[in-house]
C-alpha cells in the first residue's frame, strides 16, 4: 500500500501498534470523514450525522472514550477539529493531538491503550541483569 502523506504513515503505523499491542477490552475505530465526494453524497452523510472534525481514532476503553487526532509534524487543527476536540472534552472524553508516531504512542500508553512496549521493557530488564542488577523490572 502506497502511503502519500506523512498524516497517513503515522495513522497507519498507530493502528498497528492498536492491533499488536491493545490492552484487553479495547475497542478502536476510524472514522473515514476525510475525502472528496458528491453534493449529493456530501448532504446524504451530514443529514445521516456526519460531523467534520472528528478525531483519527476514536478508542473506548471501561467506558471511557477517548479522542486521537493524528497529524503530521507542523499539522494544525482545522476550526471544526478544535471545536469537536473541544466539545469532545466537555462531554467527558479522554482527547488529545499527537504531531509524531512517538507523541501517539505515549499518548496511548498513558491512557491505558497500549501495553507498554515490551522491546524498550525487555532491554530495561535485560541492561539491569547485565549490571550485576537481579532485580527485574516488569512490563
Amino acid at each position: 500500500m502506497a502511503v502519500r502523506r506523512p498524516e497517513q504513515a503515522i495513522h497507519i503505523a498507530v493502528c498497528n501498534h492498536l492491533r499488536l499491542r491493545s490492552e484487553p477490552n479495547v475497542f478502536w475505530f476510524h472514522v473515514p470523514n476525510e475525502g472528496k465526494r458528491g453534493w449529493v453524497n456530501a448532504a446524504h452523510l451530514k443529514a445521516m450525522g456526519m460531523t467534520a472534525g472528528v478525531p483519527d481514532l476514536l478508542i473506548l476503553k471501561a467506558g471511557q472514550l477517548h479522542a486521537l487526532e493524528l497529524k503530521a509534524p507542523g499539522g494544525r487543527l482545522t476550526p471544526s477539529q478544535r471545536g469537536v476536540i473541544q466539545r469532545m472534552i466537555e462531554c467527558g472524553a479522554q482527547a488529545a493531538v499527537a504531531h509524531s508516531i512517538d507523541e501517539a504512542l505515549v499518548t496511548l500508553e498513558f491512557w491505558g491503550i497500549l501495553k507498554r512496549n515490551v522491546a524498550s521493557a525487555s532491554s530495561e530488564t535485560q541492561q539491569g541483569n547485565d549490571n550485576g542488577n537481579r532485580t527485574q523490572r516488569t512490563a
